[in-house]
C-alpha cells in the first residue's frame, strides 16, 4: 500500500510517499525527495512510477529506492498512466512517452490547445484530450492517428469500451476508436436532468 503525505506547515514543502505491508500497516520505507504536488504512483511490476512537481520518478516498490528520476518538464507533471513499454505523463499542452526501464523520453505530443487530461490506452492507441480536441495518437510513435474537434468543449478524460472511446462534457459522445467518427451524442445530465 502507498501513501502520500504532505510535511508540517512549518516545513519547507517536501512531500513524502511511504510504502505500507496490506497485512499489518507497517511502514516498510519512506522517500522524501519529491518537491511540488505528490501525485498517486502507479505500480508496474516492480517499479513505482510518481509525479512531483515538473518530475517524474521510477522507484523500486521493496525499497523505495529511485531508479532514475526525469526533472525534464516546463509544467506540472500530470498523474503516470502506464503503457506497454513506456510511462506516459501529460505536462500543460504536452504528452510524453517516457521509457520505463531507463527514463528515457521516447516521443513528446505537442498538438495540444490546452492542458491535456489524463490519456486512456487501449491496445496501440493512446486517447487524450485537451478541452477542445480529443487525440488517437499511435502509442509506439507519438503520431496522430485522428482527432475530433469537440463541438462543445470543455471535455472530460476519455474511457474506452468495446472499441468505443466516450467522453463528456456538454454532451456525451460515443465515438468510434478506429475512425474518430462520432456514434452517437446525447446531452449531458445534469442533477435536474429527468429520467
Amino acid at each position: 500500500v502507498f501513501i502520500g503525505s504532505l510535511p508540517p506547515n512549518d516545513a519547507e514543502f517536501s512531500a513524502a510517499l511511504h510504502a505500507l505491508d496490506p497485512a499489518t500497516g507497517e511502514r516498510l520505507w519512506r522517500t522524501t525527495t519529491f518537491a511540488g504536488n505528490l501525485r498517486p504512483p502507479v505500480i508496474a511490476e516492480t517499479t513505482a512510477f510518481v509525479s512531483a512537481g515538473e518530475t517524474l520518478y521510477a522507484l523500486d516498490v521493496t525499497t523505495g529506492a529511485s531508479r532514475w528520476e526525469l526533472a525534464d518538464f516546463s509544467d506540472p507533471v500530470g498523474k503516470p498512466v502506464v503503457a506497454g513499454e513506456y510511462v506516459l505523463v501529460s505536462a500543460g499542452a504536452t504528452l510524453t512517452a517516457v521509457e520505463r526501464a531507463t527514463g528515457t523520453k521516447a516521443w513528446t505530443f505537442t498538438d495540444a490547445a490546452d492542458e491535456i487530461f489524463v490519456p486512456s490506452v487501449t491496445g496501440e492507441l493512446v486517447i487524450a484530450g485537451d478541452g477542445e480536441t480529443l487525440y488517437a495518437i499511435d502509442r509506439a510513435t507519438g503520431t496522430t492517428q485522428w482527432q475530433l474537434s469537440m463541438p462543445q468543449g470543455a471535455m472530460n478524460a476519455p474511457a474506452v469500451a468495446a472499441n468505443t472511446v466516450y467522453v463528456g462534457g456538454e454532451q456525451l459522445l460515443a465515438v468510434d476508436l478506429s475512425t474518430g467518427e462520432v456514434l452517437w451524442s446525447v446531452p449531458a445530465f445534469t442533477t435536474d436532468t429527468e429520467g
